[in-house]
């Protein structure tokens, strides 16, 4: 009787253990995943304004307004690269 608890606490221990390494190796390898660029360069018009920053999947939206016009530009964080811009135009009412 004696024998088999014994038996089965050292095993769950064991468990305990291999999930406790396990849990550590995971959170190691999730915080070494690569960031955002340190740097990134994005040309706006001459007198461009970000009015909204937001992200979005696997982006970041940036809506910047020039006097009348407006536009969302869309950022690649991973690169630092412009991956596209819309243009913002109102219905003529």
């Amino acid at each position: 009787m004696h024998r088999g608890l014994i038996t089965l606490v050292g095993v769950m221990s064991l468990l305990i253990v291999i999930g406790l390494c396990l849990l550590a190796y995971g959170l190691a390898t999730q915080t070494s995943r690569k960031g955002p660029p340190a740097e990134a360069h994005i040309i706006l018009p001459k007198n461009g304004n970000v009015r909204h920053m937001t992200g979005y999947d696997g982006g970041i939206a940036l809506y910047v307004s020039e006097g009348r016009q407006e536009y969302i530009y869309l950022v690649d964080p991973e690169s630092g690269k412009q991956q596209g811009r819309i243009t913002v135009t109102k219905e003529a009412r």
